[in-house]
């Protein structure tokens, strides 16, 4: 008896949607016991009287615990991604420097485009993997997110169900959590950054001199500096604005 094309598909896509619903219960276990384990740590210092203690770096760290292979995994490909950017530009004035002189050897000209292809091919692939891995990330992050916020709300009674305020609830859904979505996108990029400043200055170290990659750090320190400064300021304007256009 020949199976149906239409009932296979329909069965592919149902166990499709299963695995990942088993993968998105996985994560939202994985978070809320982060929280919950960050929680009381937070509880246990407030009760040493530790001010400094804020539940913010629990979220945080439950975040960290949580898709931390995802970052790091991304981010490892935006560096690679970079790196072979930047190595295209290298050898691409490598290979026009060498096609200036007068005797051309063909198979050394071909080794030189050669690794230009796989320098390209390399750039393309860890590009494409690093941006549409980290897209997915942040999906995750919001479903998760999302998640377990209705499997906090299941845990109510009828009471807190009536004393919560639905409108905030329909906003933090539709619209904070697709702000977090959106921020999470391309924060990997972050866990390769370090790495790659610390080539850049050990190539202009080589290259011009120490000195002027010493001047270099100094220019992105003072640069990063006022990027902190105007981040925090645009931060506590956004604030204003938004607690003026608040509905909740």
């Amino acid at each position: 008896m020949k199976s149906d094309p239409e009932i296979e598909m329909k069965e592919h896509m149902i166990e499709t949607m299963t695995k990942s619903d088993d993968e998105t219960q996985s994560l939202v276990d994985t978070f809320v016991a982060n929280i919950e384990q960050g929680r009381k740590e937070f509880d246990e210092k407030r009760r040493r009287g530790d001010v400094s203690a804020k539940f913010y770096y629990v979220v945080r760290s439950a975040f960290w615990q949580t898709f931390k292979w995802d970052f790091i995994a991304n981010g490892m490909s935006y560096l690679v991604s970079t790196i072979c950017t930047m190595a295209q530009a290298a050898f691409l004035q490598i290979i026009i420097e060498y096609i200036t002189e007068i005797k051309v050897d063909l198979q050394r000209a071909g080794i030189y485009l050669g690794i230009y292809a796989l320098l390209l091919v390399g750039q393309t692939i860890f590009s494409n993997h690093h941006k549409q891995n980290g897209s997915i990330t942040a999906v995750n992050v919001r479903v998760t997110l999302t998640a377990a916020l209705y499997e906090k709300l299941t845990r109510l009674n009828m009471r807190s169900l009536k004393e919560t305020n639905s409108g905030k609830l329909i906003t933090i859904v539709c619209g904070d959590l697709q702000v977090i979505e959106y921020s999470f996108t391309m924060v990997h990029c972050a866990v390769g950054v370090p790495v790659l400043n610390l080539l850049v200055y050990i190539y202009i170290g080589i290259v011009g001199g120490w000195y002027y990659a010493l001047v270099t750090f100094l220019m992105w320190m003072f640069i990063l500096f006022c990027q902190i400064f105007s981040s925090k300021h645009s931060k506590s304007l956004m604030g204003k604005y938004g607690g003026f256009n608040d509905e909740r």
